[in-house]
C-alpha cells in the first residue's frame, strides 16, 4: 500500500472503478483519459488498472472471468478477490 496518508483516497471507490471496467470494458477509453495506474492508492489496484489498460489496448477482453483466468498470477489473488 502507498504511504501517502495526506492524500485523500477511497478504497471502495477504487474497487468500484475496477469492477465497472470488468463489467463493461468500453468505459476504459474514457477512464484512461482521466486515470493512471499511479493514481490508485492501493498498489494492487494500480497494477490491475495497468493490466486492464494493456489488455484493452491489445484488443483482449477485460471482463472479469477472462482477466481472472489469465492474469491471476500477475496481479495477485487478493486484488482479483477485492474486485469481484
Amino acid at each position: 500500500m502507498n504511504t501517502r496518508p495526506e492524500v485523500p483516497y477511497s478504497l471502495p471507490a477504487e474497487r468500484m472503478v475496477l469492477g465497472s471496467i470488468m463489467l463493461d470494458g468500453e468505459c476504459l477509453d474514457d477512464l484512461a483519459l482521466m486515470l493512471r495506474p499511479e493514481d490508485f492508492f492501493r498498489d494492487a489496484h494500480g497494477r490491475l488498472f495497468a493490466i486492464l489498460l494493456e489488455r484493452h489496448r491489445a484488443g483482449e477482453p477485460v471482463i472479469y472471468p477472462e482477466v481472472h483466468r489469465s492474469e491471476e498470477r500477475r496481479v495477485g489473488k487478493e486484488c482479483l478477490r477485492l474486485c469481484r
